[in-house]
Parts: C-alpha cells; sequence; structure tokens
C-alpha cells in the first residue's frame, strides 16, 4: 500500500542549493536498479543501463567529496574524536576497495600491528581516508599489479602506507597531487579516473586528525606511494611506553612543579600527583614560581599560561633562562587549544601543550616521557 504525505516536511542540509541534487541521484540508481530486475532483452540497452548504473555510482561520490571539500574549506567539517583502532579502520577500507583491486587482478599485501594502535578520531573519515588511497592505487595500476598496505607504530605516531607498481608520479607533481582538481594522470583518464578530489579530501581529512600525508615516487611508471601519520591517542601512547620502558603501571618519581593562580585546581593537582607517587611543589603566581624552581630543580613544570603579575610564557622563558628547569618537562597547561597557542607556546620552549582540564592519562603520559628522557627522577615509585 502507498501512503502519500499531503504536506512533506522540508529537508534543512548544510548545503541548501547543492544538497538536493545529491538527493535526486536515489531515483536514478532505483530506476536502473528495477530495470535490472525486470531484464532487458535487448543487449545494446543492458549495457546502456550498466553505464548509467556505473556513472551514476561515480557521480554521487564525487559530489559527497565535492560538498565535504566545501565544509572544510568552511571549517563546517564535523571530526568525531573517539578512540579508534586503526587496524579496524583498515579492515573496513580492504572490504570497501576489495570488488575493484580483485576486478583488476591486482594483489594486495596486508601487513599491520599485532597489538592495537588507537587514535583519537572519526572512523568513517578514517576509512574514507583510506579506500581512497586504495582506490587510487587500483585505478593507476594497470591490471595484475601488486597493491601492499603497511601499518606500522613509531614512536607516538601510526604511520600507514599504500604502494603500487603502477603508473607513478612525476618528481613536480608529488605535492600538488593533494591539490582540488588535481588528477594524477590526466592522460590516462577513463570510466575509473574521477575529477582529482578525493586526495584533496585525504589530506584535509588527516591534517584535521592531527596527521599529515606524503606521496613518494621514483617517477612514471615506477609505481607511488602514500605515506599517512597519525598521532595515537594519549592512553595508546602510555601502553606503549609502560611496555618499552618499565613494568606496566609504574612511573618514577619525579619533582613536579605546579604553577596556576586558580588555588583549588593548583590544590587538586597536587593531590592527584602525590597519590601518583610524585613529589610536588606548588606556586600560585610567577615570581614564586621562578623563586621555588631554584631550589626544588623541577623534572617537570605543570605551568598555567593565563596568570596575572607574570604570563606562562614569561615565567617559562626565566626558568629556562636560569636553568631552574629543562625544556623536556616544561608543560604548557592552558584553556586556549588552537594551533596559534600551540605553536606560541612552542616558541615560548614548552615542550608539550595540554588544554585545560589536563586528564590523569595526559599525566601519566607526560610523567612516563620524562622519565624515559631524564634521568634525574629522584627515586623508584609506582602509580597508585
Amino acid at each position: 500500500m502507498n501512503i502519500m504525505c499531503p504536506n512533506p516536511v522540508p529537508v534543512v542540509t548544510h548545503s541548501a542549493t547543492i544538497a538536493p541534487r545529491i538527493a535526486d541521484a536515489a531515483p536514478i540508481r532505483n530506476a536502473v536498479a528495477l530495470m535490472g530486475r525486470k531484464g532487458l532483452k535487448d543487449p545494446a540497452l543492458e549495457s546502456m543501463r550498466q553505464t548509467i548504473d556505473r556513472q551514476s555510482m561515480l557521480l554521487t561520490r564525487l559530489l559527497d567529496e565535492l560538498l565535504d571539500v566545501n565544509r572544510i574549506a568552511r571549517g563546517q567539517f564535523a571530526i568525531e574524536h573517539e578512540p579508534v583502532d586503526v587496524r579496524d579502520v583498515l579492515t573496513r577500507a580492504i572490504e570497501t576497495s576489495r570488488p575493484l583491486i580483485d576486478s583488476r587482478r591486482h594483489s594486495l599485501e596486508v601487513s599491520v600491528p599485532d597489538q592495537p594502535a588507537r587514535v583519537l578520531g572519526d572512523a568513517l573519515r578514517l576509512t574514507q581516508t583510506f579506500v581512497n588511497l586504495l582506490n587510487n592505487a587500483a585505478k593507476y595500476t594497470p591490471e595484475g599489479g601488486c597493491i601492499r598496505l603497511s601499518a606500522s607504530v613509531r614512536g607516538a605516531e601510526i604511520e600507514v602506507r599504500v604502494k603500487d607498481n603502477g603508473a607513478g608520479i612525476e618528481h613536480d607533481m608529488l605535492e600538488k597531487v593533494f591539490d582540488i582538481f588535481v588528477q594524477l594522470n590526466p592522460a590516462a583518464r577513463n570510466a575509473l579516473g574521477g575529477l582529482g578530489v578525493g586526495l584533496a579530501l585525504v589530506r584535509r581529512v588527516v591534517e584535521l586528525h592531527g596527521g599529515n600525508v606524503e606521496a613518494r615516487s621514483e617517477g612514471k611508471m615506477r609505481g607511488a606511494e602514500f605515506v599517512v601519520r597519525l598521532p595515537l591517542s594519549i592512553e595508546q601512547i602510555q601502553i606503549i611506553s609502560d611496555q618499552e620502558h618499565q613494568a606496566p603501571g609504574s612511573i618514577r618519581t619525579l619533582r613536579v612543579l605546579i604553577v596556576d593562580d586558580n588555588r583549588d585546581a593548583a590544590d587538586s593537582m597536587n593531590l592527584l600527583l602525590t597519590s601518583m607517587g610524585q613529589e610536588v611543589c606548588v606556586a600560585y603566581d610567577g615570581p614564586c614560581a621562578i623563586s621555588a624552581a631554584k631550589t626544588f630543580k623541577p623534572d617537570v613544570v605543570l605551568l598555567d599560561i593565563g596568570m596575572p603579575q607574570m604570563s606562562g610564557y614569561e615565567v617559562a622563558r626565566a626558568l629556562l633562562d636560569d636553568g631552574s628547569a629543562a625544556k623536556s618537562g616544561l608543560v604548557a597547561v592552558t584553556g586556549w587549544g588552537q594551533e596559534a597557542d600551540k605553536e606560541r607556546a612552542k616558541e615560548a620552549g614548552f615542550a608539550y601543550h595540554f588544554v585545560k582540564p589536563i586528564s590523569e592519562e595526559a599525566l601519566r603520559f607526560i610523567l612516563t616521557e620524562v622519565s624515559a628522557a631524564s634521568p634525574r627522577g629522584i627515586a623508584s615509585g609506582t602509580a597508585k
């Protein structure tokens, strides 16, 4: 039974002028599918039906990607920040790209870590990223080629490589391939080709996750490799650090100087760090912090940026100038987390930048990193 709504409710979209046109693809796809179920006796008509099906799928994908790029440019691109195991992302990407890879008779070699490699990110967008890279490798590699997908943990990052033995990239195009509407090989444009949107989207999604992507090739017809680097979650880094540097759960006792004009925040942080077995000194303003550091000689300084009398930037420079603190343990703790704020903290000498409120996991990461980098820990302690 068909039920018609006499007063349909209008649908609100991010782009009122473009989104409805994407919805228009649905009737086309439905009509093509129905034609296939009914069957077309004329082979020429069936061939045209299949062409319409393929091209409508391609147009829908291209429009979706164009909308995503447009949203990113406008700052309206939503990225979820949840724990995601990159291995699961790659598994889903392989499943999505497998039909294209198999249709071109490519071999696919896969190598991923045995242990979880978690990042804070958007599983759907990351899957889309690696689908684009795998599809590009499949499209621009002659039939019967070889594609290799590998992932490995390197320090605080997970590095994913997609390598093929296909058409390759000229040296002067290695950076340009990430620009919108730039095609890897316009001369090879065919039914599998696109408009040069996929790689632009790849770069933007990776950057929104705090990572970077790089294209490599030795030249035309010598294959290509795309390297994606994503920062691991603090929790994952902590697990790796525990495995590499010490017994699981143990943190060496360090001298920690807390500097914050918010007494409640400073005192509660003092209690938390003390419970973790750390030796703590608290200062509620910049001048007191500089004075205390000369005798306390902290391994780690948790330094609030927005303070009266002296800002955190000024205190950091003073501590570094007189040798009261090492740069490796200088931590900016602030309410501001934009890229400009991170750059300013880096210029002031901070080794780390965290947005308030700083979590226990972040503290464990800092203490573990400083313990591994510096021999100045005063004793052996265990986190509680």
